[in-house]
């Protein structure tokens, strides 16, 4: 009987997640988005367009590099004409070479660099009578590179810094959905109705794991949607996307060893499943408590307060090496984060398995409060719920 109840309220949430058109929209935005920003990223290097006027006895003075483009000549409309700057060479009373540059903005600090290196250069050149260029070019040859990372998992951090935004994402998603969806029924007394049929825990039980297989058809979309993307990308001419774009996008899997590959899967599903599951608990109890003189929004931010800071800490201090992060990995409400780049960079360690016990032992007992608080904040949607009330409740 219980587990046909089960099934019941879980088929009844699950309708009503999957049929809003927010949920679809959200399903095919952020991988066309992922994908858009990788390939920007990757196009994005900006070089500058330069003019120069060369009154000195140096032959070609600036020589060009990737971020700089250099044409000789001189030219007063040169902004009409598409230069970013106009730079003027001559000799000094102090038997130097004055640069000059009139720009349209402040040029790239790389091209600046490039612009300063080029000048040292030719000067050393005419003053010891050597092509120092062509050294160099002779030399390099001889120079043989080779490159040892000590950390071979280093190719999993990209991945974790894709998989962090996923988790944040998800779990806000689907957490104020299921505080939105609460409130709706408390509204329409769907909730008395559901208590009187069931018991609270097949109720909560059901919702969690309605909006669990909700985020997970939405990461299948994901993963059609973005394939699909990359597909067409690569098909279709017009769209003119860079094919290395595509391949260094694939390379972060296919060079990684199956078995890394693996073990983070495993372990970012655990703590996935693991933040979705607590924060879901965390805004049921908020529904629960919450009637129609209740501002929830203001209890829901500072919910959610710990996953945005450990958000933005781990983004910003992505690779590094901090005994905060350490810290954060034991806390239920920034584990899920904190942890990610912890198993990219070191894999499953004491301290991953001890962060996961943790996790689930306190979704375990905040399920248990969270159906005492709905089955006795259903029955009390008129009155105001204070602490002193909450804590009644859960004292009995």
């Amino acid at each position: 009987m219980n587990k046909q109840l089960f099934f019941n309220i879980l088929r009844f949430e699950l309708s009503v997640l999957t049929k809003t058109k927010s949920f679809w929209l959200i399903s095919l935005i952020p991988p066309i988005a992922l994908i858009l920003m990788f390939v920007v990223n990757y196009n994005s290097g900006h070089a500058d367009s330069v003019l120069v006027e060369n009154l000195t006895t140096m032959v070609s003075p600036i020589e060009p590099t990737a971020t700089l483009h250099v044409q000789y000549g001189k030219n007063e409309d040169w902004q009409k004409d598409g230069y970013d700057a106009y730079i003027r060479l001559y000799k000094n009373r102090d038997g130097g070479v004055t640069c000059a540059i009139s720009s349209s903005y402040v040029l790239h600090p790389t091209s600046q660099q490039a612009i300063r290196n080029s000048l040292e250069t030719k000067m050393a050149e005419a003053h010891l009578g050597v092509n120092l260029s062509k050294i160099k070019a002779q030399e390099s040859n001889k120079v043989k590179w080779k490159t040892h990372i000590e950390n071979p998992r280093y190719k999993l951090m990209g991945i974790s810094m894709a998989s962090i935004f996923l988790t944040y994402l998800i779990v806000l998603q689907f957490a104020s959905a299921i505080l939105r969806m609460s409130g709706r029924e408390k509204v329409n007394k769907i909730s008395e109705i559901l208590l009187s049929a069931m018991p609270p825990g097949i109720i909560m039980g059901g919702k969690l794991v309605s909006c669990l297989l909700a985020a997970f058809l939405q990461l299948t979309v994901w993963c059609l949607v973005a394939i699909g993307a990359i597909f067409l990308a690569v098909k279709i001419p017009a769209i003119n996307l860079d094919q290395r774009a595509i391949e260094s996008l694939m390379q972060m899997f296919t060079l990684i060893p199956t078995q890394q590959l693996v073990e983070f899967a495993i372990v970012y599903a655990l703590y996935l499943i693991g933040g979705f599951l607590l924060y879901c608990i965390l805004f049921s109890i908020l529904g629960a408590i919450s009637n129609e003189n209740t501002n929830t929004q203001q209890f829901s931010l500072i919910v959610t307060i710990p996953l945005l800071l450990t958000f933005v800490y781990v983004v910003k201090d992505f690779g590094g090496e901090s005994q905060w992060l350490t810290w954060l990995s034991y806390f239920p409400m920034s584990s899920p984060i904190a942890s990610i780049p912890i198993v990219a960079k070191y894999g499953v360690t004491y301290q991953i398995i001890i962060s996961l016990l943790i996790l689930y032992v306190t979704i375990l007992i905040l399920f248990h409060y969270a159906c005492i608080l709905y089955d006795r904040g259903t029955l009390a949607s008129k009155n105001k719920v204070t602490i002193k009330t909450i804590i009644h409740w859960l004292s009995k």
